[in-house]
């Protein structure tokens, strides 16, 4: 390796360097380790009741099925396992694989440099400068930090990682057997273990190909200095034979029903350039940004758009030759996006996670740049140029630590979104979202209000309006917004459930167990809707038909306390005290200190002829609560009827202590005592 003015570029040098690399990834990073779930965190890990289920990864038919994500799936279950909801953890893992990737580009550009191509080119004598620069610049720049802060997005970080490490080992895979005269049978397997890793992580990496073929383009050479066009030529052919053959199977992701393949490419044509524009000028970053379809192709945003597309690619095939690693960077950039941002539809237009792998080369075309521009203006001094990269790595080092401020909790994230699209009907409700789980309910409900007025059509916003009425007690406004949300969403089972419980608290059972009966048909095994037919049943007085509900709930719950203690208040009001007493005798195995259980069971025994039993039952539920009024007044009715006059007259004395206005306790104390006196 040449001298290139710093000590630390010597034989052992890559150590000094990945540590630098390192350093600084976790400077810029540390702020983010204490950062809260968000957004599709919440669905994906925290209310997700099967985080903790690992029996699917043992099917092979899991693994095939690429739109399961099997690894990084695999690897947040693990994460879940081990750290639960610390989101520590959770962050020091997207951090390490992004600390992988900045690694991986450092070598992949090192690998690079290795190329004919670039040779006794000017900046060849750089290159060590280069390739790091370039990974510091991918691994601080801002818009990074939706893939790595955002926890759910290291599937982003994790697939960008393989594509760089896949495409390095192609490149050392090629130009080692070109150079050697031997093809490497470990780097071979290395690189097949990586690709297939990135197949089994994200459908992006369908582009790999691709990109392989670009590197074949650019830094293949074989003894003559030349690219091997008859293998290029070959892989195109390859590339555009399976392009044609996934489309005529139908096998190509569809088109939506509100989105064709064309209106979404039109749209795109003025979204790339404004993810280049984030690179360069990172201000404004935005989670959800406030972008539309086109309605018309002839637009002049598409317009605009498509010509700097068409500049910039022009400008790439320009370059190839005078200055090949800004081609590439080109090359690269619209290569890694282009599943994201042509004739593939995805529901979300924009989002800046989509920006990680193709920004590795925006760095590359960066940094060359710089170093382009400073060469023309100034002498090739090593240590000035560094010190203008090193300027460029803190700013945007700055940038990162800021964003990742803001990404501190769901209330700062969303209240910066909405700062910047306040009329996306999605950002007022997740900023709506965020107050409510903060109780914050006035706030919130200002916000669900402003989303409805931008969308008349969005159900959420409707049901947690009427979600805020309904712990509020006001069931008119409830029942208003629910039946809203019914509307545009007839089978959605939390809305239909909720809307039987408002006409429970209204009175209307008819219409309650309407509602939970849909419920039920949607899904026969929902517990609560079973448990709340049987008390609208119970309400109606059909106890024949709440005593049904109850025994299909606890056939899929045996241990389910409230259905257990009320199946015995049913058989009790029927007056089956023999079945009823076996069910109030399990209820008390799940919880003994519910004290209702046990004055029914003391009734029980007291029916019964059995009144010692009955003492022994009322002295149970002293036990959980010694001032409980009705224990303390009913056992001493019990041993005044059983002849223990003293010691009833103690118990009502209690009662009196507790409740000194009991008015059957008073007179019975009072007569009891005349009796004694006697």
């Amino acid at each position: 390796m040449r001298n290139s003015g710093f000590s630390f570029f010597n034989r052992n040098g890559s150590f000094t360097l990945l540590f630098i690399i390192i350093t600084v990834g976790f400077i810029v990073y540390f702020n983010s380790f204490n950062c809260s779930f968000q957004y599709d965190d919440i669905p994906n890990i925290v209310e997700n009741s099967d985080i903790t289920n690992f029996s699917d990864f043992s099917k092979l038919s899991y693994w095939t099925h690429i739109y399961n994500r099997p690894l990084p799936t695999l690897i947040t279950k693990i994460n879940y396992y081990f750290s639960g909801l610390n989101t520590t953890p959770y962050h020091i893992i997207n951090l390490i694989i992004h600390l992988l990737s900045s690694i991986t580009a450092f070598f992949f550009i090192t690998q690079i440099f290795k190329s004919k191509s670039l040779k006794n080119s000017n900046i060849e004598k750089y290159k060590t400068l280069f390739a790091l620069f370039t990974s510091l610049i991918f691994l601080v720049h801002p818009l990074q930090t939706q893939s790595v802060t955002y926890i759910i997005q290291r599937i982003e970080a994790l697939a960008g990682f393989l594509y760089l490490l896949s495409s390095l080992l192609y490149l050392k895979l090629r130009m080692n057997s070109i150079e050697n005269g031997k093809f490497s049978i470990k780097i071979f397997i290395l690189f097949l273990l990586t690709a297939t890793c990135g197949i089994l992580t994200k459908q992006t990496f369908a582009s790999l190909p691709i990109a392989i073929t670009s590197l074949e383009i650019f830094f293949v050479r074989d003894g003559k200095d030349k690219p091997n066009k008859k293998l290029i030529f070959s892989y195109i052919t390859i590339l555009i034979s399976i392009f044609f053959i996934l489309a005529f199977m139908g096998i190509l992701p569809k088109e939506r029903e509100y989105l064709s393949r064309v209106q979404y490419l039109f749209t795109q044509f003025y979204i790339v350039p404004k993810y280049i524009q984030l690179f360069f000028l990172p201000l404004s970053q935005n989670i959800d940004y406030d972008y539309t379809l086109v309605e018309s192709l002839l637009n002049i945003k598409s317009i605009l758009g498509i010509i700097f597309i068409f500049v910039s690619v022009l400008t790439g095939i320009k370059t190839y030759k005078r200055y090949p690693l800004i081609s590439f960077g080109i090359w690269w950039f619209y290569i890694s996006i282009f599943l994201r941002s042509s004739i593939f539809p995805i529901r979300d237009l924009i989002y800046e996670h989509r920006v990680y792998t193709p920004l590795f080369g925006l760095s590359v075309i960066l940094v060359n740049l710089i170093f382009i521009t400073y060469s023309k203006f100034r002498s090739e001094n090593i240590k000035e140029i560094s010190i203008i990269l090193s300027v460029v790595v803190l700013l945007f080092g700055i940038g990162t630590i800021k964003r990742n401020f803001i990404w501190k909790t769901e209330l700062s994230l969303w209240e910066d979104s909405y700062s910047k699209s306040p009329n996306k009907d999605r950002v007022a409700y997740n900023l709506g979202l965020s107050y409510y789980n903060k109780k914050e309910y006035e706030k919130a409900k200002k916000l669900y209000k402003k989303a409805i007025k931008l969308n008349p059509n969005y159900v959420n916003p409707y049901h947690n309006l009427a979600t805020i009425f309904m712990n509020q007690k006001k069931w008119d406004d409830a029942l208003f917004y629910f039946t809203k949300a019914d509307q545009f969403s007839e089978k959605n089972i939390n809305t239909l459930y909720n809307l039987g419980t408002v006409w429970f608290y209204k009175g209307n059972f008819e219409r309650s167990e309407h509602y939970y009966s849909k419920v039920l048909s949607l899904d026969p095994k929902n517990i609560e809707t079973l448990l709340n037919l049987a008390k609208v049943m119970k309400k109606q007085e059909n106890l024949k038909e709440a005593e049904n509900y109850l025994l299909k709930l606890l056939k899929l719950d045996n241990n389910n306390f409230e259905g257990v203690l009320m199946l015995g208040n049913i058989l009790y009001l029927e007056k089956r005290y023999d079945e009823a007493e076996k069910y109030y005798s399990i209820a008390e195995n799940i919880n003994p200190n519910h004290i209702s259980i046990y004055t029914n069971l003391a009734n029980i025994s007291f029916i019964k002829g059995e009144p010692k039993k009955a003492v022994e039952y009322y002295d149970k539920a002293l036990m959980v609560d010694p001032n409980f009024v009705d224990a303390l007044f009913n056992k001493a009715n019990v041993l005044y009827m059983t002849g223990d006059k003293v010691k009833a007259l103690e118990y009502y004395l209690k009662t009196l202590k507790v409740a000194p206005n009991h008015k059957a306790a008073l007179k019975n104390s009072s007569v009891l005592k005349k009796e004694l006196n006697n």
